[in-house]
């Protein structure tokens, strides 16, 4: 009756030693600090980063526990650490930088440990039952590596900017909502004299001694323009609460929570840095290559050239290596206990792929060209809206100065009915259209100069001036040659 030979008491030596190993590494990762859950990852990245605006971001979460006044930039700051809207752009940031780091870890040899047993199941020659224990490394390919990772270190300045692009979009809407709230308190102000000359009329008609009917006609008037005045001022109010609950969504706040926002324009946005006091440059191309918008074309280009690089490196051979110990062969007649340590140093070459690789190298050329052409309309489209704001920019000026022009010209004619009416010229009904025209020439006045500041806060963030001002003067990529 045949018996299987017995396995050599020296190759269990090797085997204990990898289950050594292998329970070092389970221990070692069990004992290893997990990487921390971000919280509010938008905060997170901005303490990383460091804006040159965002130096004292530790301080910021202090805004809402005193009672200062909160301006532009302290609502841009408090969106930064805490508006929903830029949490997942804060996560792919994350995202993005562990891909870059496992691309850069992949440029080295990926180690594997490898337990093998062979067993000669029909026993019609010598055999024994083997154990082999080694190492190897499957697939390695550096240069393909090596252009993976540069292309995740694009990915990663590409996620950094769409998330800046996020907060200008952002801030450009806090902005705006900030312009509507001072130009809401501004027509409100206005509007208060309409109760005021609403009351006058009708103390006026109570009096009056003309013609009885007539008289009780602008009495009734008079008292449902008093109704209509207090109904302007609730629209008023109402608008203004609104935008306020806007405001409180952006920034992330509950919407009980009392905002204490600036009351004055030039306390609340900083007028000689962002441009409101400036006229501001008709040169379109410098604020081309400062866009966010334009960086990450750039960027995307870039990642093409890339691209082609990796799908040309897939022509290039891989290599693997396998180091191991035992006693694979047992057929010898010399046949010795002691295992011997082997070496496999592995090369593929690709042979036949059927246009596998060749049609990945132009795909990734198809995809440059349509990122290129991306680019060129991005420019087109880019100058034409330049040209079409300065031209809205000059409209919004002469609108401006058309309007002030009809409030001086209403002052002038409602001072004319106030001494006709003193000489008996006129009725008192003249006087009151007079100073009502001069109240609505005075809102026209208000939301004409609300039009021009939001057109120059939308020249702020077109020009790059919002992100030079908060991130700081862009690095220029490294000149490269481009790849085809």
């Amino acid at each position: 009756m045949n018996q299987a030979p017995p396995i050599h008491n020296c190759l269990f030596k090797p085997a204990v030693k990898a289950l050594l190993c292998v329970l070092i590494l389970v221990l070692t990762a069990c004992v290893l600090p997990q990487r921390p859950d971000p919280n509010l990852p938008g905060q997170h990245w901005l303490k990383k980063g460091q804006p040159p605006l965002a130096q004292g971001l530790r301080d910021q979460p202090t805004i809402l526990e005193t009672d200062r006044a909160l301006g532009f930039d302290d609502c841009v700051f408090l969106a930064m650490q805490q508006a929903p809207g830029l949490i997942h752009g804060a996560v792919e940031l994350e995202i993005a930088q562990l891909r870059k780091d496992s691309a850069y870890w992949k440029q080295y040899p990926e180690v594997q440990m490898v337990f093998n047993v062979t067993n000669n199941l029909t026993r019609r020659n010598d055999g024994e039952t083997d154990f082999l224990v080694g190492f190897s490394v499957n697939s390695y390919n550096p240069v393909a590596s090596h252009f993976s990772h540069e292309a995740s270190m694009i990915m990663q300045n590409i996620a950094i900017l769409t998330h800046q692009k996020a907060i200008e979009t952002m801030a450009e809407q806090i902005g705006e909502i900030l312009l509507r709230l001072e130009l809401q308190a501004a027509i409100r102000q206005k509007q208060e004299i309409l109760p005021e000359l609403a009351r006058k009329a009708e103390a006026y008609w109570r009096t009056a001694k003309s013609d009885p009917e007539y008289d009780s006609i602008e009495l009734a008037r008079a008292i449902q323009k008093q109704k209509q005045a207090q109904a302007i001022l609730d629209k008023t109010d109402a608008e203004m609460a609104s935008q306020r609950l806007n405001l409180k969504l952006l920034l992330g706040l509950d919407p009980t929570h009392t905002l204490n926002l600036e009351s004055s324009f030039p306390k609340m946005f900083n007028t000689k840095s962002m441009g409101f006091d400036q006229a501001g440059a008709s040169n379109w191309e410098p604020a081309w290559e400062a866009n966010t918008e334009t960086r990450i074309s750039q960027l995307s280009l870039r990642l093409q050239d890339f691209n082609i690089m990796l799908a040309w490196s897939r022509y290039l051979p891989e290599a693997g290596v396998e180091i191991f110990s035992g006693n694979p062969v047992s057929g010898y007649v010399d046949n010795s206990t002691e295992g011997d340590v082997f070496a496999v140093l592995k090369l593929s070459i690709p042979l036949l792929d059927y246009g596998n690789r060749s049609r990945g190298v132009e795909e990734a050329r198809l995809q440059k060209t349509k990122t290129k052409e991306s680019v060129r309309q991005y420019r087109l489209n880019f100058a034409h809206r330049w040209t079409q704001a300065d031209q809205g920019l000059n409209l919004l000026k002469a609108t401006r100065a058309l309007t002030e022009e009809n409030l001086a010209l209403a002052k002038l004619e409602a001072k004319r009915a106030t001494i006709e009416f003193e000489s008996g010229q006129s009725s008192f009904a003249q006087v009151l259209e007079g100073q009502e025209k001069v109240t609505q020439e005075e809102i026209r006045v208000a939301e004409a100069l609300f039009n021009l500041r939001r057109q120059k806060l939308n020249r702020h963030f077109m020009s790059g001036d919002f992100s030079h001002r908060f991130f700081g003067p862009h690095l220029t990529p490294k000149n490269h040659t481009p790849v085809e």
